[in-house]
């Protein structure tokens, strides 16, 4: 013997020893059957040194299933021992198939050989005769239909299962048999395991199975929401095509379907505000659904094309430097000194507070005098484009601010028409 390892040996004198084969993410209960695999040396030897004494043997589970050779620390304190009814050979692999049978739970106290296989010392738990009351009935009642309806989700369930738990009268063995059945973390199972009071046991399991059951509910319903957005696009994409289809046996050269697209990906690629980037999607869609060659197609087409020629997220980065900018006023402006101390101000005032937005400077003199230049300048020590609006013979506002884009020949605003032309979102704007 080497490596043994103890555990506090309990009252009980009901002490058997037997070879232990640890399970990785299987747990067994009593009057179940279970058939597994197995491939290490060590569970092997344990078979087989049970198949030579009396078929007997321990199954108990990992804690954690990656660990390939377990310790006492590695397994869980209760397991089952168990009969072995039939062990196959799986050719060209030298593992066993095992079938076993439960019969009894039992405790670890401790283990003692590590090799050539682990055998343990362990305690037989007698679950003892428990008297069955009718609360104990009622809560039965209720795992059996909470377990119909758990079966009735889940096509792996077989009717001969669902007919065997119907017909089970016995509380312990129905506890055992239905947690058998589920499909439950073993680390779920085998809290089940280790409750040795029965009417413990019962409402325990119930309160899983209830919650399962939401749970399965749950992922159904959600299931369900998917499948439905994934049958509505594959839904779109077929229309879609067979409009393409449809236009090329036409002839028609036009693809509002395939214009539409082109016009959603520049829409997706801008640097725009949700709210713009939504509004203008909608007006792509619209598109899709307009006859080739249409007037209303027509103006949604100029309204796309002039919103994605604004320049979406381009900025010109500020820099202001209070000396330097008077200097530029300076060297190309002589007087005027009122004048340049405003813009100065206006400019610390800005410096101060970046975020201000929509500050108007107002330049009012005959011809000739520099108002024009003089924003130039204030462009240039500001490191911004600088963009001149002439105004002059301007009868209608509609043609500063756009028409509305029903009309007839509509345009966008002179404003706009600078902004789209500066090619940033931030210049200097003189409405000469």
């Amino acid at each position: 013997m080497d490596n043994i390892e103890n555990k506090n040996l309990t009252d009980s004198l009901d002490f058997v020893q037997l070879p232990v084969v640890p399970l990785r993410g299987l747990v067994v209960f009593p009057k179940m059957n279970l058939h597994f695999d197995v491939g290490r040396k060590k569970s092997l030897a344990a078979l087989n040194a049970a198949m030579e004494k009396d078929q007997k043997i321990l199954l108990i589970t990992q804690r954690e299933a990656a660990v390939d050779d377990p310790k006492l620390s590695d397994l869980y304190d209760m397991g089952v021992i168990c009969t072995i009814r039939q062990m196959i050979k799986i050719p060209n692999t030298g593992n066993m198939r095992v079938v076993v049978e439960g019969i009894q739970r039992a405790n670890i106290v401790t283990l003692v050989r590590l090799r050539p296989y682990l055998t343990c010392i362990a305690d037989v738990i007698d679950s003892g005769k428990f008297v069955t009351t009718e609360n104990d009935i009622a809560y039965a009642r209720a795992l059996k239909k909470e377990f119909e309806i758990y079966a009735s989700m889940l096509s792996k369930i077989s009717n001969e299962v669902l007919s065997k738990i119907m017909s089970i009268e016995n509380i312990d063995e129905l506890c055992d048999y239905i947690c058998a059945n589920t499909f439950f973390d073993y680390g779920e199972k085998q809290k089940v395991l280790e409750e040795i009071n029965v009417h413990k046991r019962l409402k325990m399991l119930l309160v899983m199975l209830k919650k399962e059951n939401v749970t399965i509910e749950m992922e159904a319903e959600i299931q369900e929401k998917v499948q439905k957005e994934i049958d509505k696009s594959q839904r779109e994409y077929f229309l879609r095509e067979e409009m393409r289809v449809i236009s090329d046996e036409l002839g028609d050269n036009e693809d509002p379907v395939q214009e539409a697209d082109g016009y959603k990906e520049k829409i997706n690629a801008l640097s725009c505000s949700d709210e713009v980037r939504e509004k203008l999607l909608k007006e792509a869609d619209k598109l899709m659904k307009m006859p080739p060659g249409s007037h209303e197609g027509t103006v949604v087409r100029t309204y796309l094309d002039r919103c994605l020629e604004i320049p979406f997220g381009k900025f010109t980065k500020d820099s202001i430097n209070l000396e330097k900018s008077y200097k530029i006023l300076d060297k190309d402006h002589y007087g005027l000194d009122k004048v340049k101390t405003r813009i100065v101000e206006s400019l610390a005032v800005l410096k101060r507070n970046p975020d201000f937005n929509g500050q108007i400077i107002c330049l009012y003199g005959p011809p000739g005098v520099g108002k024009t230049s003089i924003v130039k300048s204030l462009a240039s020590s500001m490191n911004r484009k600088y963009v001149r609006v002439a105004l002059g013979g301007i009868h209608d506002e509609a043609e500063i601010r756009g028409h509305r884009r029903t009309y007839i020949g509509a345009m966008p605003g002179r404003i706009i028409d600078a902004v789209t032309k500066s090619g940033v979102m931030n210049p200097i704007v003189l409405l000469d």
